[in-house]
């Protein structure tokens, strides 16, 4: 049984899920996050799948601290943790992974260097992605993500062309 917890039911992606699982004859259970009942599912869960977004973030945060079953509770951390751009790129570091020059934006300055992309810390889908190429782009784009506390600043990979390149955690 595969415990699937997430902060809405009808999610395209948690859809896909139980289309899939029906169609291979696995068991799930989907849960809806926001439900207090979930916490006892969690400690229960054989696997669990969590389906973490920004806005769902901070109740999973909640959540963690509230579960009894240690290893579930460290498998929402790291979900947590691999969610947050800024967290993600301090991991990673630590590990020596090769990265993109980067680095942790807590107050607003002037840049280390351009072009680059400034990241809100828990966005997805591409939203609260800003490319900049001068001084003034790079100040207001840090502007608006320093609402969420910090923002993460990488340099602009040229071979890229401006696309989206991912590196799934699992």
């Amino acid at each position: 049984m595969i415990t699937i917890t997430t902060s809405s039911k009808r999610a395209p992606g948690v859809v896909e899920f139980e289309r899939a699982a029906t169609e291979l004859g696995v068991q799930i259970a989907i849960y809806d996050i926001a439900d207090d009942s979930t916490i006892q599912a969690i400690d229960q869960a054989e696997q669990l799948l969590v389906r973490v977004g920004p806005k769902s973030y901070e109740r999973y945060r909640q959540v963690a601290e509230r579960i009894h079953n240690p290893s579930r509770a460290n498998d929402i951390r790291r979900t947590l943790a691999a969610f947050d751009k800024c967290k993600s790129y301090e991991l990673l570091a630590d590990a020596s992974v090769a990265m993109p020059v980067s680095e942790v934006i807590k107050e607003a300055a002037e840049p280390s260097f351009l072009p680059g992309v400034v990241k809100i810390p828990r966005g997805n889908q591409g939203k609260g992605i800003y490319l900049v190429s001068t001084p003034e782009e790079y100040r207001e784009a840090v502007d608006a993500c320093l609402e969420y506390g910090e923002c993460l600043y990488q340099e602009y990979i040229a071979e890229s062309k401006g696309t989206d390149k991912r590196l799934i955690v699992g």
